[in-house]
């Protein structure tokens, strides 16, 4: 009765995960849960991160991140 569960439950996760890799393949999971950032032509994947990438550049060149400023680091 052990042994059904185990592959029983085995069966379950790899028909749930090839469920969810061909919504991703086919595009339907990737347009419905995350917004994609295309800037200049180019697709920006950890477009969210961009925003500390640049704090930490101000920060390495000595602006105080803290305290509103217009640090343009590109």
């Amino acid at each position: 009765m052990i042994k059904q569960n185990w592959q029983k439950n085995i069966i379950i996760s790899l028909l749930f995960s090839s469920f969810i890799y061909y919504l991703w393949k086919l595009g339907i999971l990737y347009s419905y849960s995350f917004f994609p950032v295309v800037k200049e032509g180019r697709l920006h994947i950890f477009a969210d991160w961009s925003g500390l990438m640049k704090i930490s550049e101000c920060y390495k060149y000595g602006v105080n991140v803290y305290l509103p400023n217009d640090c343009s680091i590109t």
